[in-house]
């Protein structure tokens, strides 16, 4: 049962971390379970605004942002990325308005795409962690994983959930975290 959580934390191991550091950085780096070429092929960044200011280190991109790289794809309202004074990456907030923050990445030829959702996804470089908030969800073929907040720690590769605090006018949620997982999924993956 644990083929499938393994198999996504690989999915923000290398896809998240690649997407958002690589995209928008534009460093150099080919995570293991990226597709081949994906690290080759053209980044393409479309957005209402771009703002860099490199005197505070930020560089922000508003409106309708789509990033494409390879099977890698990115739909957020608003990306902004925060360098320390040494250069490297503080950290990457993506956020949404009316719609979540998607994500995709297929790893491998052979395996589904992956997607994650939700209204803010923070990557924290220092602390090495990567933050779902707010109708999160992850989607690895038919398995998923959704909460309201998801924290996935890049080091150990630990993946804690937290579900909603239901208040008194929300009806359709009884504030728990939801992991649906289906015989064999993802055992190929390891």
């Amino acid at each position: 049962m644990a083929q499938p959580i393994r198999h996504l934390s690989r999915f923000f191991t290398k896809a998240f971390y690649r997407l958002l550091l690589l995209i928008m950085t534009g460093l150099a780096f080919t995570p293991a379970s990226a597709l081949e070429n994906d690290a080759q092929q053209p980044i393409s960044v479309l957005a209402q605004n771009a703002e860099f200011n490199p005197d505070q280190g930020t560089a922000i991109y508003t409106g309708k942002v789509e990033i494409e790289q390879g099977s890698l794809r990115v739909k957020a309202h608003k990306v902004t990325v925060y360098r320390r004074s040494d250069g490297e990456i503080d950290k990457i907030i993506a956020e949404g308005l009316n719609d979540r923050v998607y994500l995709q990445q297929q790893p491998k030829p052979e395996d589904p795409i992956v997607k994650a959702y939700a209204m803010k996804i923070d990557y924290l470089a220092s602390q090495q962690q990567v933050e779902l908030t707010h109708q999160a969800e992850l989607e690895n073929g038919q398995d998923s994983f959704s909460g309201e907040r998801i924290r996935y720690h890049l080091q150990s590769k630990r993946i804690q959930a937290w579900g909603q605090n239901k208040t008194q006018n929300e009806q359709s949620t009884d504030g728990r975290v939801k992991i649906i997982l289906f015989p064999g999924e993802g055992e190929q993956a390891q």
